[in-house]
């Protein structure tokens, strides 16, 4: 066919992967014009995926109803929102914890991918650290800190 309509295998191979994409995804762009090729070399692989292509159906049924009461995104803003509801939600954040009486007389201890990060205020005293690390090293590493 490619040869036939004197163009590359792989141009074709790529306009036909877009017009497969299903009409929900179509029907969330403003035109179908702002569909591009490179969008659907990125939503193809999360279609695959009974999970995440339903995640990507359902934004682009939200999208296209966006679309109809008025408020059109550019082929660009429509891909990133595919694209985003896909995503797994963000990690929480680390939560610190304290050694020691509270913030200000104590250790904070930050895990942070792979290490822990311990802070403490320049004006603690040599005894409130002692006392800090002390249940630091209790909590972390268990037994007798002496």
């Amino acid at each position: 066919m490619a040869a036939r309509l004197e163009v590359a295998e792989a141009w074709l191979s790529r306009q036909l992967a877009l017009a497969r994409l299903p009409e929900e995804l179509a029907a969330a762009y403003g035109s179908v014009r702002d569909m591009a090729e490179l969008h659907a070399r990125k939503l193809r692989p999360l279609l695959a995926v009974p999970e995440t292509g339903e995640k990507v159906l359902a934004a682009a049924r939200d999208l296209a109803a966006e679309r109809a009461g008025g408020h059109a995104r550019t082929g660009p803003q429509v891909l990133a929102a595919l694209l985003a509801a896909a995503r797994p939600p963000a990690a929480e954040p680390p939560v610190p914890k304290i050694y020691g009486a509270d913030a200000e007389t104590g250790i904070t201890a930050t895990p942070r991918g792979g290490t822990l990060r311990l802070e403490f205020a320049e004006t603690l005293s040599r005894k409130e650290f002692d006392a800090a690390i002390r249940d630091f090293v209790l909590d972390r590493f268990g037994g007798d800190a002496d």
